[in-house]
C-alpha cells in the first residue's frame, strides 16, 4: 500500500470509539491524491542519456507489453525498436514486473532498428545540468572567434575548478595560473523541444519539420565529455576540460591550442614535406581513435585542426554522429554536412525516396551501389530485387555511411596540405575539375596536377589519396588504419606508438 493511503489507514484504525469520522474525513485531500498517482508511477528512461522518455501507470508496469504499449503511445517509439532492461539486465518477451512503488528501479529503454537509414541525432546529448561557472576562478584574456552558437574566448583559470586536468599541462605552466579555450555556447542552443525530430532521414526529405540544428552544442559537449573519459585518449584530440553554466552561457572549457588553425598555418606559408606528413599521419590518428569508438566527425578539415605543440588537435563535434548499430552495421547519413572542399560526392543525397538509376553490370539486386541518377546525382542506392544489370531501374536513396566520408575529407585535408590548394570546389559532377578526376579514376589527381603543371606530392603520398579519394565505391576507400599503413608514413609508425 502507497505511503499516503497506509498512513489515512492507521489514523482509522487508532480512532478512538466515542470519535466517529465522517465520509468527508475519510477522503484522501488533493495533495495526498497526487502522491498517490506518483507513487503509483515507474519511469522508462533512455539507457544512453537517463533521461526520462515517460512515466507508465501501475497497472499498465505489470506486464512488459503494457510498458511497450505505453512508451509507444508517449513517445512515439514503436514496440519493435524497444529494448527493455531492469537492473543491467534485458527483459524477455511478456516479462511480468513487479508491482510499481515510488521505490522502484527505472526501466532503461535502448532504441534499435533493423533499417540502417533509421538514425538518432540526439545520440549523444548528455543530461543538460552542469555546475556552476566559478567566476574567480577565470579571468578572460580575449575573444578569439565568433562561432554558430557561441564566441570563443582564451582564458586563464585555476585548475583547481577543473575536473580533469592531464598531468603535462602543469609542465609549462604555473600549477595556479594555465590557458584554456572557452566556448561560450548560447543556452537557447542547449534546448531541445520534445516534439523534435532526430532521424536525419526525415529531416532530409521533410525539411519543414521541427528538426535539430546542422550545428548540435548538446553534440559536441557529449561527444568530448565522452572522450575526456577515455583512459587512452588519443593526443591529437582536443581535450575537454570541463562544462559549466550560468544564467545565459554554457562555458564548454577545452585546451588552449597555441598555433591556431592548421588551415591558415598553410595559408600563411608554405610547410616543409616532413611537417606534410606528419601533420597527416596526426590527423588520421585522429580519424582512427574516433572510428574505432564507432563516431563519425563529419566535419574534418584544416580549420577544424588545430596545433599545439607543433602538434594537430582535431575539433568541432558540432555534427558528429554514431557510425554504427550496436551489432556493427554501419548507419546511413543524408545532410550535407561539412565544408564544401571536403565534403564527399556521395554526402550530396537527391531529395527523394526513389531515383531512377542504370544498375551497374557487374551488380546484384539488393546491392548498395555509387551511381550516376538520370538527373545527374553521384550517390549510393539500394537497387530493387528485380533489377537487371545494365538496365534501367527505380532503386531506393541510400544515403551515405559516415567513416568513408570522414576519409574523404580527410583525404582533401592531406591533398591541401600536400599542394596548397584545394583542386576542386564541390565534389559534384557539375563541378569539371571533380568530374576530370572522376572520370579517370585513381590517376585522375596526378594527371590534372600534370595539366595544370604543378608539382606532384611524394609517390607514397600520391598512392594514399588515390586510395582516400576513391568516388566510385566509398566502401572501397582505405580506413583509418589502412591508411595510417601507408609507406609514406613509414619513418613514424614505430611500434611503441602505439594506436592513439
Amino acid at each position: 500500500m502507497c505511503g499516503a493511503s497506509a498512513e489515512l489507514s492507521g489514523c482509522v484504525a487508532s480512532m478512538d470509539d466515542s470519535a466517529m469520522a465522517t465520509e468527508e474525513d475519510l477522503q484522501p485531500s488533493s495533495s495526498e491524491a497526487t502522491a498517490v498517482e506518483e507513487c503509483s508511477k515507474r519511469e522508462v528512461r533512455w539507457m544512453a542519456s537517463g533521461e526520462v522518455v515517460c512515466s507508465v501507470p501501475a497497472g499498465s508496469a505489470s506486464c512488459l507489453s503494457g510498458v511497450e504499449a505505453t512508451v509507444q503511445a508517449k513517445a512515439g517509439v514503436p514496440v519493435r525498436e524497444q529494448r527493455l532492461f531492469l537492473d543491467g539486465q534485458e527483459l524477455p518477451p511478456n516479462a511480468s514486473l513487479a508491482c510499481a512503488s515510488a521505490a522502484a528501479a527505472p526501466l532503461m529503454l535502448v532504441r534499435t532498428v533493423s533499417d540502417p537509414r533509421v538514425t538518432d541525432l540526439s545520440y549523444f546529448h548528455p543530461p543538460a545540468d552542469f555546475n556552476a561557472v566559478p567566476v574567480q576562478g577565470f579571468t578572460m584574456v580575449r575573444k578569439i572567434s565568433e562561432g554558430i552558437n557561441g564566441d570563443i574566448f582564451r582564458y586563464r583559470c585555476d585548475p583547481q575548478h577543473l575536473k580533469d586536468v592531464p598531468a603535462q599541462f602543469n609542465t609549462l605552466e604555473s600549477p595556479a595560473d594555465m590557458c584554456v579555450a572557452v566556448k561560450k555556447l548560447r543556452n537557447n542552443c542547449l534546448k531541445c523541444p520534445s516534439n523534435i525530430e532526430n532521424n536525419e532521414r526525415a529531416v532530409h526529405l521533410e525539411p519543414w519539420k521541427n528538426s535539430p540544428p546542422e550545428e548540435d552544442a548538446l553534440t559536441e559537449i557529449g561527444v568530448l565529455l565522452y572522450l575526456s573519459k577515455q583512459q587512452d585518449l588519443s593526443k591529437y584530440l582536443i581535450r575537454m576540460l570541463g562544462c559549466f553554466s550560468d544564467l545565459r552561457h554554457t562555458w564548454l572549457v577545452t585546451e588552449f591550442a597555441d598555433g591556431g588553425e592548421l588551415f591558415h598555418l598553410v595559408a600563411s606559408s608554405g610547410l616543409g614535406g616532413d611537417r606534410v606528413r606528419r601533420y597527416s599521419w596526426e590527423l588520421l590518428r585522429a580519424v582512427g581513435y574516433l572510428h574505432r569508438h564507432q563516431i563519425g566527425h563529419r566535419d574534418i578539415s584544416l580549420e577544424n585542426a588545430l596545433i599545439k605543440d607543433d602538434s594537430v588537435k582535431l575539433m568541432d563535434f558540432g555534427v558528429a554522429v554514431r557510425s554504427h548499430t550496436t551489432s556493427g552495421v554501419p548507419l546511413r547519413y543524408f545532410r550535407a554536412a561539412g565544408k564544401n572542399f571536403y565534403r564527399a560526392p556521395e554526402c550530396y543525397v537527391p531529395l527523394t525516396v526513389e531515383t531512377r538509376v542504370v544498375a551497374p553490370v557487374d551488380s546484384q539486386a539488393g546491392d548498395i551501389v555509387m551511381v550516376k541518377t538520370l538527373d545527374g546525382y553521384l550517390c549510393e542506392v539500394r537497387l530493387p530485387p528485380n533489377a537487371v544489370p545494365g538496365r534501367s531501374c527505380k532503386a531506393e536513396v541510400w544515403g551515405y555511411a559516415v567513416q568513408p566520408v570522414d576519409i574523404f575529407a580527410a583525404g582533401m585535408a592531406i591533398c591541401i596540405l600536400c599542394c596548397g590548394f584545394p583542386i576542386w570546389q564541390k565534389a559534384l559532377l557539375v563541378d569539371p575539375t571533380f568530374a576530370y578526376v572522376h572520370s579517370l579514376g585513381e590517376e585522375g589527381l596526378s594527371l590534372l596536377l600534370q595539366r595544370w603543371q604543378k608539382p606532384l606530392p611524394a609517390p607514397g603520398a600520391l598512392q594514399l589519396l588515390a586510395g582516400m579519394l576513391r568516388t566510385t565505391a566509398p566502401s572501397e576507400r582505405l580506413s583509418a588504419e589502412e591508411a595510417l599503413a601507408s609507406s609514406w608514413f613509414d619513418c613514424l609508425n614505430e611500434p611503441a606508438a602505439g594506436k592513439s
